[in-house]
């Protein structure tokens, strides 16, 4: 298949993880199930895009989707505003948020005295809260097919943001054509996604998530944009938590789109060191897991993971650890009580019961994204008497994951 990014290489086998329960739900008791499947990548053996070989479609079925993303707004969200407004973005310029989920960010762009937003939602349930607060909300997906539905109810705008949206789309080459054809020439696109040279250069693998189906690094995201005529402003590569994402700001053409041939091929060039990376990842992957399997048998028991959402439990999954681990430890009310499912529905255990309980054991420093949260929860239990492993740690990890782990 030829490669969306970039549009001239093939796609090489990635790595796999076999059998992998949907994430993100919770079983209300123990004899309850989930439907399985299989996670396989392929990366493009010239730039390094990553995607799913397979797509399970009921995953990527959004109109029922009710998550919110009041949660998830990056503490350099200003920034992002900032950049727009540098780019010349006036106030009262139109403003289509693509995949604007329950209006969080049209919320925040609002206060920042934008007065023209708008967005594109499938999911009926976010869309719905979105309008209620008084948005435009188209309840579809953007694509080429639903261009000119779209066109005829929003327009055509002077910047568009999507923020965490690309990584869900089998076809970003088509969905990128479609952005295009919804902004004026020359407006304005802003596009925020994971950062898989993170993966790579980290080893977090938990990163890898069932929905999520395209994974850019930041040369093959430009790639992606300049074949399509899009000139690049700025791209930043920016920490956020535990990870690191993408922003990359540009313009739409302005006319035909021509492709600047010069940096077009620099960008190839960067994007080839995305692909010899991506080329190593499944040896330093099963070494890695091959490590935590011999570290493992000298664990104490229980083994409890800290952390009860799809970031946790697909970790738990690909580092081969379903089976050991039997309890995971969470505060939010929606999970505690309920069960996780990973080779058997594993209970859900607020914080300070699973303390009160673990005497002994080991703790697994798995809520990444959370670490004043670990290092209470870690602190705690070793005044119990429990180990803490880490599972990122050089001991298991190596000296680097990007090639030169030993």
């Amino acid at each position: 298949m030829t490669c969306h990014a970039c549009g001239t290489g093939t796609t090489e086998p990635l790595i796999e993880f076999n059998q992998i329960p949907i994430s993100g739900y919770y079983l209300d008791n123990d004899a309850d199930d989930l439907p399985r499947y299989d996670i396989k990548l392929s990366y493009c053996d010239a730039c390094g895009f990553v995607s799913r070989d397979k797509i399970v479609a009921p995953l990527h079925d959004y109109t029922q989707i009710d998550r919110g993303t009041a949660q998830q707004m990056p503490d350099y969200a200003e920034g992002i505003v900032q950049s727009l407004k540098d780019a010349g973005l006036s106030n009262g310029a139109s403003v289509l948020e693509v995949g604007s989920n329950d209006g969080t960010f049209l919320d925040y762009l609002t206060e920042r005295g934008f007065t023209n937003v708008k967005g594109i939602e499938p999911s009926k349930h976010l869309a719905s809260v979105a309008s209620g607060k008084g948005y435009d909300i188209a309840v579809d997906y953007c694509s080429t097919d639903n261009v000119a539905m779209l066109q005829n109810r929003h327009g055509l705008a002077d910047a568009i943001v999507c923020r965490h949206t690309l990584e869900h789309v089998p076809d970003p080459a088509d969905f990128m054509q479609a952005i295009s054809q919804l902004l004026k020439p020359g407006g304005l696109c802003l596009i925020e996604v994971p950062d898989f040279e993170w993966v790579l250069s980290t080893l977090a693998v938990h990163e890898i998530w069932d929905e999520h189906i395209s994974y850019f690094s930041e040369p093959n995201l430009q790639l992606l944009h300049a074949r399509l005529g899009f000139k690049t402003i700025s791209s930043q590569q920016i920490t956020f938590r535990d990870t690191r994402n993408l922003v990359l700001l540009s313009r739409a053409p302005e006319a035909e789109k021509n492709t600047d041939t010069a940096t077009f091929d620099a960008l190839t060039t960067a994007a080839a060191k995305t692909a010899a990376d991506c080329a190593k990842l499944p040896m330093i992957w099963s070494t890695y897991v091959a490590r935590i399997a011999t570290a493992a048998q000298s664990w104490p028991t229980p083994v409890v993971a800290i952390g009860a959402s799809h970031i946790q439990s697909n970790y738990i999954h690909f580092a081969g650890l379903a089976s050991i681990v039997s309890q995971m430890i969470d505060d939010d009310p929606h999970k505690a009580g309920k069960y996780v499912m990973l080779d058997r529905p594993v209970p859900v255990v607020a914080t300070e019961a699973a303390l009160a309980e673990l005497a002994a054991g080991t703790v697994l420093r798995t809520a990444f994204p959370y670490p004043g949260w670990m290092d209470k929860v870690e602190a705690e239990s070793r005044a119990n008497g429990a180990t803490v492993v880490a599972p990122y740690d050089t001991e298991f990890v190596g000296s680097s994951a990007s090639g030169t782990a030993s």
